[in-house]
């Protein structure tokens, strides 16, 4: 059992080897991976290190503090819970959310000589901590079980079950479990066990609830891997420890032939599902529970249940909600960011006198979340938003473009990218970016902004039977708005189908009585002048008064 175990990117192995031969030479033993070769052993042998370490010296560097830094953070989130985390700079950077409360150690300009005050601190916290002392005050354990509905939900990820006899299917099992936890991670809404925690746990014979509360987590996420000849089977189940209730499952089936290609589809399509599914079950419990002093979290929640209703009154219930949520998390930035799409659905819905002053305000807050926490992609995916009602379209693309460089499986930025390209005129890459984002998300509350993408796509490059048949499916995945109804009315109009183009208006006119031709401009932002006119005019054909 080695005094001292070291967390950094291999990126910093040069800067990181004068630090391990001074505290060498100072008499404390040290373990880091400088010459650990690959193989199936590796991970655990990281895992045992790290788990006997007296003290967790973390390296943060901008490689580990950066979207690769996976692995370093990681290993930090363990060593707080174990209560060894002792954090060290290499660079003037910040280190992630989640790691900010803790005195940070900073090595910028040390030369490498032990005498020099940088050094020296290091090695009084090493000392310390090696001997049993906490000069870093770490953060004490996680509670047993994390089932409060004023926090964030927890949840764990296992290695996904495979035959005894099968290497390879346990090695694939083990690498999307990896895989699924490396995405689910980058989620603002769900806080992730750490790798070194849930994929050494046994849960042979044990319920989901004993799982959660040996964990620590209110969520598991179990599976299993079995190869049937040339084809993969994927079965995952989502699993509530508080009621032993299955939240989501699901079952993938594809032929094999580039494993990483297939691993990625397959991680793809379930971290895509995931968060929403937990995020449905959180609303209903949300629902379900009166609070007197409600927290954030539950406010959060129950705000953000009322905005996906999409009516008028329920987006000004939402919008207290998430005020008062505010107030109690003034830094949260996916608060800031779902207050800015609320004043968004103002402008969307025609419901205000003032639709720039609305717009401005979107934007405000959308900056805030983006400045409170710029890793946030869903900050940015809203952000881009505001930018594209402001008509700053190019800034937009580069919002939604960093939301997905944060998160890949962003979804609604892939979906607002599809958005962008249709009232380009470029339907093409409008219905590949749009059918990108219903692969990776197929149960988001967006789905049929995607679906309304292509028909928008298909009107744009003058297919007016497709533009009709997209729209309808639109409408049937959102009979509630009046955007579909519209949109479906203009095909008709254009395809020539009057009579049906009038039926459809009606429709989304008993929703919505009045619109006006400031609101289609913002809502409907056809770029090519041309497409923008015909539009208008298959609207008014329809019924229109604009």
């Amino acid at each position: 059992m080695a005094d001292i175990f070291i967390s950094y990117k291999r990126e910093d192995q040069a800067r990181v080897k004068p630090l391990v031969d001074a505290l060498e030479a100072d008499g404390l033993s040290v373990w880091w991976d400088s010459h650990l070769e690959g193989g199936s052993a590796w991970r655990r042998r990281i895992e045992t290190e790290l788990a006997q370490a007296r003290c967790v010296l973390v390296v943060w560097s901008e490689a580990s503090v950066g979207p690769h830094g996976d692995f370093v953070q990681d290993e930090a989130a363990t060593a707080k819970a174990l209560g060894r985390y002792l954090p060290v700079r290499v660079d003037p950077v910040e280190a992630p959310l989640g790691f900010r409360q803790t005195h940070i150690i900073g090595l910028e300009g040390w030369t490498g000589r032990r005498r020099e005050a940088p050094y020296q601190r290091v090695l009084a916290a090493a000392r310390g901590m090696s001997q049993g002392a906490e000069p870093c005050s770490p953060s004490p354990p996680p509670p047993a079980l994390a089932t409060s509905p004023l926090a964030r939900p927890r949840l764990a990820v296992l290695s996904f079950a495979a035959p005894e006899d099968s290497d390879d299917q346990s090695a694939f099992g083990e690498a999307l479990a990896e895989d699924l936890i490396a995405g689910l991670s980058r989620s603002r809404l769900i806080a992730v066990t750490p790798r070194q925690s849930s994929l050494t746990y046994q849960a042979q014979g044990r319920s989901a609830p004993q799982v959660c509360a040996d964990l620590g987590v209110d969520y598991v996420v179990q599976g299993r891997v079995r190869r049937l000849g040339p084809r993969v089977r994927v079965s995952v189940d989502l699993v509530s420890g508080a009621d032993d209730r299955s939240v989501w499952s699901a079952r993938h089936e594809r032929s094999v032939e580039d494993q990483f290609e297939l691993l990625d589809e397959i991680a793809r399509a379930i971290v895509g599902a995931i968060e929403p599914a937990v995020l449905e079950h959180e609303q209903e419990a949300m629902v379900r529970r009166d609070s007197r002093q409600p927290g954030h979290w539950e406010l959060f929640v129950k705000g953000r249940r009322l905005f996906w209703r999409s009516t008028y009154a329920d987006i000004r219930e939402a919008q207290s909600l998430l005020n008062q949520a505010l107030e109690l998390e003034p830094d949260d930035s996916q608060t800031l960011s779902l207050l800015s799409h609320c004043h968004m659905f103002y402008v969307w819905a025609d419901v205000t006198a003032d639709l720039q002053g609305e717009i401005g305000e979107a934007h405000a807050l959308a900056v805030r979340a983006v400045a409170r926490d710029p890793a946030d992609a869903f900050a940015h995916f809203s952000l881009g938003t505001t930018l594209e009602m402001l008509g700053r379209v190019a800034e937009a693309r580069a919002e939604f473009v960093r939301a997905l460089e944060l998160n890949p499986f962003q979804a609604a930025a892939a979906g607002m990218m599809g958005r962008l390209a249709a009232f380009e005129g470029d339907s093409a890459t409008a219905i590949d970016w749009s059918d990108r984002a219903i692969a990776m998300s197929p149960n988001d509350p967006h789905l049929f902004l995607w679906h309304w993408n292509k028909a928008v796509a298909a009107f744009a490059a003058a297919d007016f039977p497709l533009a009709v048949e997209r729209a309808l499916e639109t409408v049937a995945r959102a009979p509630f708005l009046f955007a579909n109804h519209f949109m479906l009315a203009a095909s008709y109009a254009a395809a020539g189908r009057i009579e049906e183009a009038r039926r459809a208006f009606a429709a989304g006119r008993r929703i919505k009585a009045r619109y006006t031709p400031e609101a289609l401009r913002i809502c409907f932002p056809f770029r090519r002048p041309d497409d923008a006119a015909r539009f208008a005019q298959a609207l008014r054909t329809a019924g229109w008064d604009g």
